[in-house]
Order: C-alpha cells, then structure tokens, then sequence
C-alpha cells in the first residue's frame, strides 16, 4: 500500500479499512502540492495496535519531502479526537 496523493483534497487508509490492517504492513504515502500551497492533514480517529511506545505500529509524518525531513509523531493507540497538522 501507499503512493502519491496530489491536487487539492484526498484522502488515505490502512489495508482492509475499517477491519485490522494486516501483520507486517509499511505503508507510505507521500502528499504533494503545488509550490506556495499549504498541506493541512486531519485525523477523524486513529486506531493502531501497539503495546504502548509506538516502536512497531505507528504513524509518522515527514515535514518533508522524505524521511530525512523533521519527523511529526509518532502516533499509536486508540486516538478519536480530531488531529490536525498543518506541513509547510
């Protein structure tokens, strides 16, 4: 799973959404805009299994063009309030 989301709204979700995603899933998506254009990303709910430090399932986001940008997360657990982060 994963890929390139462009233009102006989107969305993405985890394999079998809404069942369980399955063992071993790494899935990357890269979010693109067009340049002077600002990346807003809202979180209904969050729902990932993990034993409680959020070392092997998780979510990161890149303020970036890839992993070597400044990192925003990790998230991990049951999370139902709205997230919102705006990347520029």
């Amino acid at each position: 799973c994963g890929g390139i989301l462009y233009g102006d709204h989107g969305s993405f979700s985890s394999p079998e959404y809404p069942g369980s995603y399955p063992n071993n899933t790494h899935c990357e998506w890269s979010i693109k805009a067009p340049r002077g254009r600002v990346v807003t990303i809202t979180f209904a709910q969050i729902s990932i299994d993990d034993p409680g430090d959020c070392q092997n399932n998780f979510l990161k986001l890149y303020d970036g063009p890839d992993t070597s940008s400044p990192p925003v997360g990790p998230y991990c657990g049951v999370v139902c309030n709205s997230r919102e982060h705006l990347i520029k």
